[in-house]
């Protein structure tokens, strides 16, 4: 096979040195070049390459050489050329020598060879989880790759390229490992891409390009940016339960991965979590047993970054008040106090408000322990309930209440309204006599006449002798009173008369006037009235038969009672005037309203001033157009002027801000007198809300003197954003700030700062108008200095002893975590309470430019660190090896080579290289002469020692006879102990020649052959040698070195034991590799799993000999590590001259446990003795699995038994305790997880408390009897028990002592009454209550009053109802009711009838008296409708007036409204009707017991109308379809409708029936009610359509004229015609220049509203002709005797004709369409210009071309010639001649008349040209 470099010369090229031979026979005879190809291959190390050696000697016995240590395999040689193969090239750099001897003089020519070896492996280090914005290292090693200065490493993120990374620079030929490292911040868009290391070994144009890539390494990115927000109630009460909430968002990647760790006070809650988007929120219960602040802490973690958040929680003791009144039940004028306290409470700053139902009598004030109301006891006072509450001061919203009524006791009081002095009755009828007083107790009223007791609300039959004066006395146990009552009997008798008065009950304005007019009956007509009885001032006086009237005026009495009277024939009438005085309220007047909170209760207090009579007074409280509130006063009884307060209490919502609130006060006298009405000015309510408490936002930790941003927040803030006004501060000083509002949220936010230490408040109010609240968080400002990073000798020698040492000065607060750490790991971890810490290390080579990095942390907070980093420097003595100072070199004579000689030490050593004692110049490039062989002598030095080396130069040149010596294997690589054959080989022709091998080896065997001797090496126990082969050849010795290193397969590989491993705590993983050689080739990988933990190699180990490895790698355990294998792989790589070793460890498994927490104890904190009480013990987060959790619990020193229950990773043990005596006892438990444990206590108390002992010594007593009640309470352990004796309502008798004795009047409200002795032992902040109850019972006579036997009821027709009457008495009475002579059982139910009404007589009876009370019965009904009060069908006429009717009846009388379609309609209200009043009208009758329905039809008649939409006034009609003619008409009835044209009539529903229906109508609609006309046009349209007279289908147009495209279309409307090219849509439009590319089928559309037609134009456009192509086959050069065709092609519309003018010749021939011209053989005749010209009707073109024919024997006499004018012109112009007839075998000149162009050649191979002609 020849190689690939070697080529056959090229036709020219022989030519070219013939002719050169021809012309200059003599020409530098002694001139010649060597060249070698390729001059610089890179080739794969050990592979091979071929060299080929070329000359220009025109010697043909010329041999060439070639001279290199590289072996050579084969060769081929021919003329003035050799080619070598060259194989197993292990050199990474030589310089193989081409040599030429041609007569007598010697040249050469050098091939730099380069070997290279593709990266063996590319690794990219692992990548931890990333925190968003945090700055981390990319890490890429590429291994054992050559050379590296055509590396380029690339580092990929995704598609990306993050960075890029040459080694130009890079001076070692060899191969090496290189890292290259890349910053990156991650950013969210990074999370889950995939990063690659590429490394890519460019050897193009040489070699090809080789790459490798590492494994994908994710990217995990995490962010938690902001704080998490906790949201609870800022104060719970003890024992009660409240939810807690975390809340974080902008959670990256996912809100899924949030760790919570909830806690309130060190207490782990159990919590859910939930995610929504981007946001995590956990929610768990707390609760406590106990007062005091306690800290809700929350904790999030997502990946690496974790954030805490604190708020303080306010467990709150707010007892129920106590409410006490000084005497509950007392009498009328009594002072009394009302007392409102609070138990003890924490915090004990608790606000007290009295107040009853209608307001606040004492408000809330603070460092108040009790408040008192005083009042003198009024009869209105009766009943009155006050109320106590308590707030907490610090939270306004928390509130207990306590209410209690107060009984007051008042003497019988009797008026008009109970007991009327008069009664006038006929005798016969059935009347009633009733008197009732008022009083507490309600009196008892007895009436006699004449001495003889007369029934009092009993219906009895009037006679006459019932007549005459009653004396009435009303008693209770508080007073008496007593009134006359006069009753009048009248009865029909001759002459008998009446008298009558008018008006009888006027209402006069006070200070006004009357007409009181009395008038009789009597015949007499000298019968005379008077007005008797009266104080008031008559003025006037008028008469008449029967009658007379007076005049009153200036009437001051409120009430007054004229009397007429008259004397007829000697008998005497009487008739009164009732006479009121009214007074219109002077004036209204609404309180002011404060500013309002929301939900807060407030009264609304109205007062009318001066009005009377207040019994007809409404004052009614209105909110907007809503009322609040109404209040009457029927039960007034004064009759004069008074001031009236009406009060209402509101809470007000979000919907009363802005809303007016007004009080209206009506006095409503008719029919006798007007209504008065008079309104307050409007007031109005200001609502506002802060419904949450501000939530803030800052770093828990701030250094001192830096600023943080401080934020407070509030939300749903009303009525705006904008009304919050904050309060801020930090460290008790004011903050400035900014504040911000979005909807109902606003936020404030500042900058903190402080310039020292310590622990600091940031707090901040919120105000909106009246409500205030306030959230305060603590920040810790913190100091931490740089921590101090000190090393003992920061520059030292090599196995020094070095120690290094992390300190961190005084921060605050003084717990700081200390880590020292290099560049790869961890050296000393964080601990607690260390100071400082030290790493002793001894210093070695390795370590010089070490980086070691202190690191301080907070303990509190993980995240806020500082660090310091110093370098260590490491000196040590030169030292030489062969990868800088190689120990021989072979040059070649006369090339340019650069002696090196490196050494490594640190300073960097000096160093010297001297032969025969003459210094020599180092890494200077000189030229190679002869007398540079020999034997350099380099010294290396530096102020730590020194080193020395002899290096061996060798210099070839070309002699006659020369020779090689090569040895193989040249770098054997041996078992330790083994042997190898060592061949040596000599190119010497000397069959003579001898060779031998210089080795301190042994030698056991040796074979030879012609030119070689080979040497077994046995028991090789050198790790490294260099045996000599040697030949000497006619006198001349040459060596070479066979590099011969010794190796030791690993004779076991170590994996430490790793004991059980805690969650997060760092542990180190080491492997020890025992015996192996050399280290340098050995790699140490550490797994898990299928995963690469660490791998390190040792390139730079020097040592050659056995030895030792150990590697260490630091793990922290996560709970995925947990059960994972660890092993450790030994790989000796020997490759390619030896085998690839591999050795493993024994699996050790990793075993991770976790207890992040300590156990949390639940059990009471107290216990009674003899009780058993539960105690838990619980952790959580347990790891590997709960069941791993083992417990140890304890109480009292004694082992407790208990189960445990596991729940995901939550174990608990539960038992129970019990203690038989009284003490203070530990529970203790203690959980161990691995090698994890940890321990937790809580004490508890065992005491004892005996029940109390509670005794009355009358059980039983009678009424105003003394009772004597005995608490007592036995003793306790603790002692400290405190008694209290009290009933259902309040505390009694309290203290210490051992007894609490009691004694009472036994009153009648005591009956019943429970009385309590209770002890209350006091634990710390509990108390324990143990009670012991007994009931008093006292005995009384029967009562009957209005809560028991109300006077009045009503009953519903058609009911079950039974009479309610029930007595109060102890023991319980007997009742019975009667009506007449009829007896009523009390406890029967009877079904309702109307019957039933009247007046029923109650008597009780108990062993203790009698008690008698009236009874009146009122039976009501529900609604009822007929057709005489509500016609169920109404029909109305549009436009007259009418009244809807609709009459009900009912006991109480019916409301009727009547709805239609949901809208209510006045009933009894005239309208004027419209047709929307059509319809179906519900009308509902209702009272308090039902209602009836009905449904009442009302129709509406109306003129006819006709709309636009009913008969359209035109109509459009398209020709060929179908018709219809419609015109309706509105009316009821319905109208009918006739349409008339030209005097003709239709109706529009029948049809026109006509041919011609265009024209005008003129339509009329009549009914009973009257008529319409309208006019109406119809009007005909039809599509479009085209033929060839509007739109012809062809066109011919000649190009450049002017054109338009148009066709037309008849249709109604006017269509429009656009028309387009087939396939186009762009319009042919307007006039225009057209071109042949207009040519083609146009498609025109015409188009209305009633359709479209489409027609086809066909547009020819025609042009004048135009050559545009003439070629020449083969070529324009013709030789004599060759055929040639020459084309024309020309385009034109009507196509061209052809027509030519040629030279004249009998061997030309022309195509059948004359557009080609063929010459057969052409000769001297054809030579000249041939002329193609093209016609049609438009005009014509043509083109024209030169052809030349020539003979070949000028052309081997020009290209003679030529050569000769090159040589003598030099090789330039032979170079020039050649590349211009390169392409051209001939020439050409074409030429046109009308225009120029170009020539083109078409192809080397055909030799055809053409000419592109362009019309201008």
């Amino acid at each position: 096979m020849r190689p690939q470099w070697l080529q056959h010369p090229s036709a020219g090229g022989s030519l070219t040195w013939l002719l050169l031979l021809l012309v200059l026979p003599g020409a530098a005879q002694d001139s010649f070049e060597v060249s070698v190809s390729p001059a610089a291959p890179v080739v794969a190390y050990g592979g091979a390459v071929w060299i080929n050696c070329s000359t220009t000697c025109p010697d043909p016995d010329a041999r060439g050489s070639l001279k290199t240590s590289l072996t050579k395999t084969d060769e081929k040689t021919g003329p003035g050329w050799v080619a070598f193969l060259l194989k197993n090239i292990t050199e990474w750099v030589s310089a193989p020598q081409c040599q030429f001897t041609c007569r007598g003089h010697t040249k050469m020519a050098f091939a730099n060879i380069s070997a290279y070896r593709a990266p063996e492996r590319v690794v990219l280090e692992r990548i931890p989880e990333l925190e968003l914005g945090r700055a981390y290292n990319l890490t890429c090693r590429v291994l054992n790759v050559a050379p590296v200065r055509h590396l380029t490493v690339t580092l990929h993120q995704g598609g990306r390229i993050l960075h890029t990374e040459t080694f130009q620079n890079h001076t070692r030929a060899g191969p090496d490992n290189v890292t290259v490292t890349k910053e990156i911040t991650p950013q969210q868009r990074d999370h889950g891409q995939e990063v690659t290391c590429h490394a890519a070994l460019d050897l193009t144009p040489h070699e090809p390009h080789f790459e490798n890539s590492s494994s994908a390494v994710e990217l995990k990115v995490y962010a938690l940016p902001e704080e998490p927000q906790l949201q609870i109630f800022h104060h719970i009460e003890v024992g009660t339960k409240a939810t807690a909430r975390c809340e974080v968002t902008k959670v990256f990647p996912a809100a899924g991965e949030a760790q919570f760790n909830l806690s309130f006070g060190g207490q782990s809650l159990n919590f859910t979590v939930t995610t929504s988007n981007d946001r995590a929120t956990a929610q768990g219960e707390v609760r406590s047993l106990s007062a005091g602040e306690r800290q809700l802490t929350c904790t999030v973690s997502v990946g690496p970054v974790s954030r805490s958040a604190g708020q303080s929680v306010l467990v709150y003791s707010l007892p129920e008040p106590i409410l006490e009144i000084t005497e509950p039940q007392t009498h009328v004028n009594s002072s009394v106090t009302v007392t409102c306290r609070s138990p003890k409470a924490h915090p004990p700053d608790v606000l007290l408000q009295l107040r009853d139902a209608k307001r606040v009598l004492v408000p809330s004030a603070r460092d108040q322990p009790l408040v008192h109301f005083p009042l003198t006891a009024g009869e209105e006072d009766n009943g009155r309930e006050f109320t106590c509450e308590a707030r907490l001061a610090s939270d306004n919203q928390t509130m207990k209440r306590t209410s209690a009524r107060l009984t007051v006791l008042y003497g019988p009081r009797m008026d008009d309204s109970g007991c009327p002095r008069e009664w006038t009755w006929k005798e016969g009828t059935e009347q009633t006599f009733s008197c009732q007083a008022q009083g507490n107790p309600a009196p008892a009223v007895v009436c006699k006449k004449d001495g003889v007791p007369f029934s009092i609300g009993v219906q009895q039959q009037v006679r006459r002798e019932d007549a005459g004066t009653y004396h009435c006395e009303a008693s209770n146990m508080h007073g008496y009173a007593s009134r006359d009552v006069t009753v009048h009997v009248e009865w029909a008798a001759q002459d008998s008369f009446e008298v009558s008065v008018s008006p009888a009950a006027p209402v006069v304005a006070y200070g006004g006037a009357v007409w009181i007019n009395c008038s009789t009956t009597c015949p007499d007509p000298d019968a005379r009235g008077s007005l008797e009885n009266t104080s008031l001032t008559k003025t006037d006086e008028k008469t008449g038969p029967g009658w007379v009237a007076f005049l009153l005026k200036n009437i001051t009495e409120w009430v007054s009672a004229p009397q007429c009277q008259f004397t007829c024939r000697g008998h005497t009438k009487m008739a009164f005037a009732n006479i009121s005085t009214y007074r219109a309220p002077e004036r209204v007047v609404l309180e002011r309203i404060p500013e309002l909170e929301l939900g807060r209760a407030y009264n609304l207090t109205c007062r009318v001033l001066n009005v009377a009579p207040v019994r007809h007074l409404t004052v009614t409280l209105r909110q907007g157009g809503r009322i609040l509130h109404t209040e009457t006063f029927q039960n007034h009884t004064r009759a004069g002027p008074d001031n009236v307060t009406v009060t209402k209490e509101i809470t007000p919502q979000q919907r009363d801000h802005g809303q007016e609130v007004t009080c209206h006060a009506a006095l409503d006298l008719t029919p006798h007198e007007p209504h008065f009405e008079n309104s307050s000015s409007a007031v109005e309510l200001k609502v506002y809300a802060l419904p949450e408490e501000p939530q803030l936002q800052i770093f828990h930790h701030i250094e001192v003197g830096t600023k943080a941003t401080a934020r407070c927040e509030v939300t749903k803030v009303f009525p705006a954003a904008g009304e919050a006004q904050f309060n801020l501060s930090f460290g008790g000083q004011s903050l400035n700030f900014t504040v911000t509002t979005s909807n109902d949220r606003a936020t404030a936010q500042g900058e903190v700062r402080s310039l020292s230490a310590g622990e600091r408040q940031l707090t901040c109010t919120v105000s909106v108008g009246p409500v205030s609240r306030s959230a305060g968080q603590s920040v810790l400002v913190y100091s931490l200095p740089e921590p101090i990073l000190e090393i003992t000798e920061p520059q030292t020698h090599v196995n020094s002893s070095v120690t290094v040492t992390c300190r961190s000065p005084k921060a605050h607060p003084p717990d700081v975590l200390l880590q020292l750490r290099d560049a790869k790991r961890v050296l000393v971890p964080s601990a607690r309470d260390q100071p400082l810490v030290h790493f002793p290390l001894t210093a070695g080579e390795e370590d010089n430019g070490r980086e070691f990095t202190c690191e301080a942390r907070l303990a509190s907070d993980n995240q806020t660190m500082k660090r310091t980093s110093a370098r260590l420097t490491v000196l040590y003595g030169p030292r030489m090896d062969d990868s800088g100072c190689p120990r021989e070199w072979t040059w070649k004579e006369g090339t340019e080579q650069t002696f090196s000689c490196q050494a490594q030490g640190n300073p960097a050593p000096a160093v010297v290289c001297k032969k025969d004692g003459v210094p020599f110049s180092i890494g200077v490039q000189q030229q190679v002469r002869r007398e540079d062989a020999g034997t350099y002598h380099c010294e290396a030095s530096n102020v730590h020692g020194n080193a020395s080396r002899d290096v061996t130069v060798h210099v070839e040149w070309a002699v006659r006879g020369s020779f090689e010596v090569s040895v193989s294997p040249a770098a054997p690589v041996v078992a330790y102990g083994g042997a190898v054959w060592i061949n040596c080989s000599t190119t010497c022709p000397d069959p003579d020649a001898r060779g031998s091998l210089e080795t301190s080896l042994t030698k056991t065997d040796e074979k030879t052959g012609p030119g070689w001797v080979a040497f077994l090496l046995k028991n090789i126990t050198e790790w490294v040698s260099a045996p000599q082969c040697q030949f000497t050849c006619r006198g001349r010795v040459k060596v070479a070195f066979a590099n011969i290193s010794a190796f030791r397969v690993p004779e076991r590989v170590v994996l430490e034991r790793l004991p059980e491993l805690e969650l997060g705590q760092a542990y180190n993983l080491t492997c020890r590799v025992l015996n192996v050689a050399p280290v340098r080739h050995l790699t140490v990988t550490l797994r898990q799993g299928g995963r690469t933990l660490h791998t390190e190699t040792f390139q730079n180990h020097t040592r050659a000999a056995a030895d030792n490895v150990t590697v260490t790698h630091e793990i922290i355990p996560q709970r995925q590590d947990h059960g994972q294998e660890v092993t450790c792989h030994s790989a000796l790589d020997l490759r390619p001259l030896g085998q690839l070793f591999q050795n493993s460890s024994p699996a050790v498994e990793l075993r991770v446990f976790a207890l992040p927490e300590e156990p949390q104890l639940r059990t009471s904190l107290y216990i009674e003795v003899g009780t058993k009480a539960t105690a838990r013990c619980e952790v959580t987060k347990v790891f590997p699995a709960a069941g791993e959790a083992q417990f140890n619990l304890s109480f009292g020193g004694q082992s407790l038994n208990f189960t445990i229950t596991t729940l995901n990773d939550t174990a608990t043990a539960q038992g129970e305790v019990r203690s038989l005596s009284a003490g203070e006892r530990q529970l203790t438990c203690t959980v161990s997880v691995g090698p994890v444990s940890r321990s937790a206590g809580q004490s508890v108390l065992v005491y004892s408390f005996p029940q109390p002992v509670l005794e009355i010594d009358q059980p039983r007593a009678l009424v105003n009897r003394n009772v004597s009640l005995t608490c007592c309470s036995p003793a306790s352990q603790p002692p400290g028990t405190t008694l209290q004796l009290r009933d259902s309502e309040r505390t009694l008798e309290s203290g210490h002592q051992p007894c609490l004795q009691l004694t009472l009047t036994a009153r009648k409200g005591d009956n019943g009454r429970q009385f309590t002795c209770e002890g209350n032992l006091a634990l710390g902040s509990h108390s324990f209550v143990k009670n012991t109850s007994a009931q008093l019972i006292v005995l009384y006579k029967p009562t009957l009053d209005e809560s028991g036997c109300p006077g009045h009821q009503t009953w519903l027709e058609g009911t079950q109802q039974q009479l309610a009457c029930e007595a109060d008495g102890n023991p319980m009475p007997e009742v019975s009711c009667r009506k007449g002579s009829q007896v009523y059982d009390t406890g029967s139910v009877q079904n309702v009838t109307r019957g039933h009404a009247g007046v029923y007589r109650c008597s009780a009876t108990s062993v203790h008296g009698t008690a008698g009370r009236n009874v009146t019965i009122h039976v009501e009904y529900g609604p009822e409708m007929d057709d005489a009060g509500c016609a169920r069908t109404r029909t109305w006429v549009e436009e007259t007036e009418q009244t809807l009717a609709c009459l009900a009846s009912g006991n109480p009388a019916p409301a009727v409204v009547c709805a239609k379609d949901g809208a209510p309609y006045g009933v009894g209200l005239q309208r004027r009707v419209a047709r929307e009043h059509a319809g179906t009208y519900h009308c509902t009758a209702t009272n308090t017991h039902g209602s009836a329905r009905r449904e009442v039809t009302v129709r509406v008649e109306y003129k006819p109308s006709m709309d636009e939409l009913s008969c359209p006034s035109a109509w459009t009609w398209v020709k060929g379809m179908p018709q219809a003619f419609s015109c309706d008409a509105d009316g009821i009835p319905a109208p009918e409708v006739v349409c008339t044209k030209d005097g003709v009539s239709y109706r529009p529903g029948q049809g026109l029936g006509l041919t011609d229906p265009m024209g005008t109508y003129q339509c009329n609609a009549t009914n009973s009610h009257g008529s319409a006309t309208k006019t109406v046009t119809i009007t005909l349209e039809y599509k479009p359509t085209m033929d060839e007279s509007s739109c012809p289908s062809t066109r011919a147009w000649l190009e450049g004229s002017l054109h338009t495209l148009a066709c037309q279309a008849d249709g109604i409307p006017v269509p429009r015609v656009p028309c387009a090219k087939e396939g186009a849509a762009e319009e042919f439009g307007g006039e225009r220049s057209v071109s042949r590319n207009d040519s083609g089928t146009y498609w025109c559309t015409a188009t209305n509203r009633h359709g479209s037609a489409r027609r086809a134009v066909t547009v020819r456009v025609e042009y004048r002709p135009v050559v545009l192509l003439l070629a020449v086959s083969p070529s324009a050069t013709v030789p004599r005797g060759a055929n040639v065709n020459i084309s024309c092609r020309a385009e034109g519309s009507p196509a061209p004709a052809y027509r030519w003018t040629v030279p004249p010749a009998p061997n030309v021939h022309y195509s059948a369409d004359n557009s080609t011209v063929s010459v057969a053989g052409a000769d001297r005749h054809n030579r000249g210009v041939y002329v193609c010209r093209v016609s049609n009707a438009h005009g014509q073109h043509l083109g024209q071309l030169q052809i030349q024919v020539t003979d070949n024997r000028l052309i081997v006499a020009a290209l003679i010639a030529g050569v000769a004018v090159l040589l003598l012109g030099g090789t330039a112009g032979l170079v020039y001649y050649l590349k211009s007839t390169a392409c051209k075998k001939g020439e050409y000149n074409v030429q046109d008349a009308e225009s120029s162009s170009k020539a083109t050649c078409l192809g080397r191979d055909s030799a055809v040209y053409e000419i592109q002609l362009m019309q201008t």
